[in-house]
């Protein structure tokens, strides 16, 4: 007895488990009004499926761009850690980054509305309330948990 996948449809999925197995694409209601000419149909005329090769997305033009707000109540050791632990990480992936830091003493190294814009990703590490709205125009924000 010889067995093989049908699958039911308007396309058989990307599914490398169906490798080198006789596969037959099938409608439904076809199945259902006529199972014998139907099993018939597909036992003749199923074909070995190969799944597509999956390519890799292209990758943006130039490094990725990261803009960080780093924040703790007092604005020192908590904000300058991991503003420098986010460049550190940037720089030995050869990103761009930019990080705002800010505390008791306001904001340091402010981020312009323009590097928002151009950012392919913004980060948030702050253990108290930071103004996000000139963030809204990023299409990808990451907030971290708070350190306490």
């Amino acid at each position: 007895m010889q067995n093989w996948p049908i699958v039911l449809g308007d396309k058989i999925p990307a599914d490398s488990a169906l490798n080198g197995k006789k596969v037959w694409l099938g409608d439904i209601n076809r199945a259902v009004a006529h199972p014998e000419l139907f099993l018939s149909e597909a036992k003749g005329h199923a074909s070995v499926y190969s799944a597509p090769v999956a390519t890799a997305p292209a990758a943006a033009a130039g490094p990725k761009r990261i803009v960080a707000v780093t924040a703790c109540p007092t604005g020192v050791a908590h904000t300058f850690m991991a503003a420098e632990a986010i460049e550190t990480e940037a720089k030995k992936r050869g990103w761009w980054v930019k990080v705002e830091t800010r505390g008791s003493v306001g904001a340091g190294n402010a981020i312009t509305p323009e590097e928002v814009a151009e950012a392919d990703l913004v980060i948030v590490a702050a253990d108290i309330e930071v103004d996000l709205a000139k963030f809204a125009v990023s299409p990808c924000t990451v907030r971290l948990p708070a350190w306490r």
